[in-house]
């Protein structure tokens, strides 16, 4: 798009004048558009980042409800704005982002039971089943396909 913006600056043939004015006008733009584009990725990052933070889970409320309060708006928009910038759900980054942790535990060797409690989970069979979903195998899986470390 900027390519052809400053490409039809600089194929106008008219006086000189005209075309660095158009051409400041082009670069305004690009510059405008810029600085919201790295507001936006801020923001992106700042919303990870809350909803990665365990200090959500000591509030009375959900993760999604404690970023989006913590970022001034309803719940609503965040999740729009969120979805918009992520190209995915809060909920399907915050469930993918605990499965990471997930199976950065089953490597270390913890249980299902040990895993469960750590992340939050009513017990170790949901956990297994969230596992199983986002993941596509269960944590035996994950525990049989994980190489013998031979110390």
């Amino acid at each position: 798009y900027w390519l052809r913006r400053l490409e039809s600056v600089t194929q106008d043939s008219s006086h000189a004048l005209r075309q660095i004015c158009a051409l400041q006008h082009v670069l305004s733009e690009a510059l405008t558009h810029a600085e919201a584009s790295s507001r936006e990725h801020g923001w992106l990052r700042r919303a990870c980042a809350l909803l990665e933070n365990d200090e959500c889970e000591y509030s009375q409320e959900s993760p999604l409800h404690f970023a989006a309060r913590s970022l001034n708006m309803s719940y609503e928009s965040f999740r729009k704005k969120f979805t918009q910038l992520a190209g995915t759900s809060p909920n399907a980054y915050r469930q993918a982002r605990l499965m990471d942790k997930a199976c950065e535990l089953v490597y270390e060797g913890k249980s299902n039971k040990e895993v469960a409690a750590q992340l939050g989970f009513c017990d170790e069979f949901h956990f297994s089943r969230q596992f199983k979903r986002v993941t596509g195998f269960s944590p035996a899986e994950l525990r049989r396909k994980l190489p013998r470390g031979e110390e």
